[in-house]
């Protein structure tokens, strides 16, 4: 609740912390991170932003949407990163954080659940109006990372290591 993420180090101390969040008036980070496999963590905030972080804490880059970013993302197989922000729409960007595609489906009222992606390619989120969204995408799957989703995995075991 202090507006940091924090990696620590299997001692217990802290390896690096970074700023995020510090300019909206919550104080707190909804989303949990997300690992790609190259190591980079992903994280919304509620500042709108879906940041962007190195493994050695540096933030490499932050794009931002209509709200805020309450949703988990999911990283395909092919390195695409998926989130839903609470301005009711998808997001699709690539791994430099460009954005690939965004989408409001139906009358959407936002998005703050996690989002898993099949290995037939289609993104599964949830929403607020009640929905749950099936959407056709480019990845087949997750990505083949430490923990590409919320629960690490497809079976949402929660456990580091399990597949």
């Amino acid at each position: 609740m202090d507006n940091y993420l924090y990696a620590i180090n299997p001692n217990g101390t802290i390896k690096w912390k970074v700023p995020i969040n510090v300019y909206s008036d919550e104080n707190y980070t909804y989303a949990s991170p997300v690992v790609g496999p190259d190591g980079t963590i992903y994280v919304g905030d509620f500042d709108n932003y879906l940041n962007a972080i190195s493994p050695d804490g540096k933030i490499k880059w932050r794009y931002k949407t209509g709200e805020w970013v309450r949703s988990t993302a999911v990283i395909g197989k092919d390195g695409t990163i998926y989130f839903g922000s609470s301005d009711g729409y998808l997001y699709a960007l690539d791994s430099n954080g460009r954005l690939l595609w965004k989408t409001k489906p139906g009358e959407s009222e936002g998005f703050g659940s996690s989002g898993t992606v099949s290995a037939e390619g289609v993104l599964y989120i949830g929403n607020w109006d009640g929905n749950l969204y099936a959407i056709m995408v480019s990845s087949e799957g997750i990505a083949n990372s430490p923990w590409p989703k919320f629960k690490g995995n497809l079976r949402n075991t929660g456990r580091f290591g399990d597949n």
